[in-house]
């Protein structure tokens, strides 16, 4: 009888940890569409801040690209 009280409990004790799940966010066609869309349309932007500057209207990030190299250099 006590051997039968130790499984129950310990079957009732042991549960499985929840997972989240990271969501993906939406398909690549449509993020790349936006990113398109906020390029040729959203004018402002910020000053550079940790590497990224970020759209005043929508708030996209993007990374900065630092072009140290002048073309009539090579």
């Amino acid at each position: 009888m006590t051997r039968n009280l130790a499984l129950e409990l310990l079957s009732t004790s042991i549960t499985m940890p929840e997972v989240y799940v990271a969501d993906p966010g939406p398909p690549i066609f449509i993020r790349r569409f936006r990113d398109l869309w906020c390029r040729l349309f959203h004018r402002r932007v910020m000053l550079p801040f940790h590497g990224y500057y970020q759209c005043r209207r929508c708030f996209r990030r993007y990374p900065v690209t630092l072009d140290t190299e002048r073309p009539g250099d090579r």
